[in-house]
């Protein structure tokens, strides 16, 4: 996922294209009714959509269209004085609604204006010849905020296993820490689950982060023991100059695994309260008890029942993780007399 920073300096692409019949009432006040040969040199602008021009992890909700806001074009036509073509349109449909738009053949410098979450962005577009009078031209603009050098993000957070793996009554911490290039943590939060998400935001009003491709790590506790998650961090993040970047991120956490605990024969060990029957990561570690059986040595416990690996202690180093139920064996030698 790694990109260049250089191909994400331009925020977002505002693509004009030029469809639909043009209907006269647009030259009205522009153009004079009443000159002929003037109207044989009016071209046409029809606005039909937007396109991306960067990447932004992992959505691009915060780019959408709608959002934009203010938007006016103008327009400069050779020597002339500019003019505002399309005047303080409140929301992007009323922005469209202005389309199709008929300007002076000849040479024309445009501006675009728009808003995006409070912040101004400009488009400029210079010696752009429109030639054929009765066509089309299409105008390609380029927003980006001169005022601000910082962008935000909203990161939620969606546990997505949480009833299951998480019991009842116990406290789950999600920090999340964002790491520049150079290994610098520029951004670092912890909140306690709620149990349906969590939002970690960043706004460019209070907390700026500088522009520039970040290193997302992201670690889950329950009752203070570390959580494994299977959707882990390492991802990038996009942060642009005037922009809130959005994401949302599902996450699974490790469930609760059954404990067994068994004689070298196959018969049950009556464990007590010792050991336990259930674990998950926001237990604590729990030895494993030294057994006593009448006529035989006590050898240890064992992750099989004839040879195994010797364990100590219930954690999630000796749980058997690809296994609903993990079973601890204990084994006993016989007293030689």
């Amino acid at each position: 996922m790694n990109k260049k920073l250089s191909i994400f300096t331009k925020l977002f692409v505002v693509s004009f294209f030029i469809t639909l019949l043009f209907s006269c009432s647009f030259l009205e006040n522009l153009y004079d009714d009443n000159s002929t040969e003037q109207d044989n040199d009016i071209a046409y602008l029809t606005l039909y959509d937007t396109s991306i021009a960067r990447d932004i992890f992992p959505s691009e909700d915060d780019l959408d269209k709608t959002k934009l806001t203010n938007l006016t074009l103008k327009g400069k036509w050779q020597n002339g004085a500019e003019q505002t073509l399309i005047e303080e349109q409140t929301t992007w449909t009323a922005f469209i609604d202005k389309f199709p738009f008929a300007v002076q053949t000849g040479m024309w410098d445009f501006t675009l204006t728009a808003k995006l979450n409070g912040v101004i962005f400009i488009g400029e577009i210079t010696k752009k010849e429109i030639s054929k009078a009765g066509s089309t031209t299409p105008l390609e603009f380029t927003l980006e905020t001169e005022t601000e050098t910082c962008g935000g993000l909203s990161l939620t957070i969606n546990v997505q296993n949480y009833s299951t793996a998480i019991p009842s009554g116990t406290t789950l911490t999600i920090n999340t820490t964002l790491t520049n290039s150079s290994n610098e943590i520029k951004y670092n939060e912890s909140k306690t689950y709620s149990g349906s998400s969590v939002t970690f935001e960043s706004t460019i009003e209070s907390k700026q982060l500088e522009t520039g491709v970040y290193d997302l790590e992201i670690s889950i506790t329950v009752d203070g023991i570390s959580q494994p998650i299977t959707k882990h961090s390492g991802e990038n993040v996009y942060i642009y100059a005037g922009i809130i970047t959005t994401s949302l991120l599902n996450l699974y956490v490790s469930p609760v695994y059954d404990i067994a605990y068994e004689y070298h024969d196959g018969e049950l060990v009556t464990t007590g309260t010792t050991v336990p029957a259930k674990f998950s990561r926001k237990a604590t570690v729990a030895n494993l008890p030294e057994l006593k059986k009448t006529g035989y040595n006590f050898l240890g416990w064992f992750t099989d029942d004839t040879d195994g690996t010797e364990v100590t202690e219930v954690s999630m180093s000796t749980i058997n993780t690809s296994a609903t139920t993990t079973t601890y064996y204990a084994r006993f030698q016989t007293i030689s007399y």
